[in-house]
């Protein structure tokens, strides 16, 4: 709430500090939370580099979904880890594998690019209607926009339409600005 400014004044140091407090305490998300709160240069803080490596521990031993997904995007970024798109992709498979939607939705949108992976229209499709049927709205446009420019299935605005005014309703402002097929959300 802190970092967002959600009931308070966006206080970046203190939801670090309470970030820190629960990573201390076992908590992963806290863990995650806090090593992906800045972009850190070549030396991150002390309390960073042990949360990143709590974060990855949890990620190789146990598949904690959460704890995957900020794995992989801190490789598919080059922050706090080095850059490496390959393990990134195979970072958001196990965690959309565990449910975590976004990563479904990174994921399909690194088969779109081939970051990582051999690009694949079809296998993105997929994972977009994954995250979107899990109620996504940034997946609900991707997928719509699959749909409008007729990539790995056949183009059909009308579905594309009803998918962009789905994610609309669910919060995705792009979504609301494009509202119909002729005007794809940038993918």
């Amino acid at each position: 709430m802190h970092a967002k400014g959600l009931g308070f004044p966006v206080d970046v140091e203190r939801a670090e500090t309470l970030y820190a407090v629960a990573c201390d305490r076992g908590d992963v998300g806290g863990c995650a939370s806090l090593a992906r709160a800045r972009s850190w240069g070549t030396e991150p803080p002390p309390n960073v580099t042990k949360a990143v490596l709590a974060v990855q521990k949890a990620c190789t031993s146990a598949s904690e979904a959460r704890a995957c997904a900020a794995v992989a995007w801190m490789r598919a970024r080059g922050s706090v880890l080095p850059r490496d798109e390959t393990l990134a992709a195979s970072l958001f498979q196990r965690a959309c594998d565990g449910g975590n939607v976004g990563a479904c939705d990174r994921l399909g949108k690194a088969y779109l690019a081939g970051d990582g992976v051999t690009a694949d229209d079809v296998t993105a499709l997929q994972l977009f209607r994954r995250a979107c049927d899990k109620a996504s709205a940034d997946a609900c446009t991707d997928l719509a926009n699959m749909y409008c420019m007729g990539r790995g299935i056949p183009r059909d605005p009308v579905r594309s339409t009803a998918l962009l005014q789905q994610a609309c309703d669910a919060g995705d402002e792009g979504a609301c600005r494009s509202k119909a097929c002729s005007d794809p959300a940038p993918m």
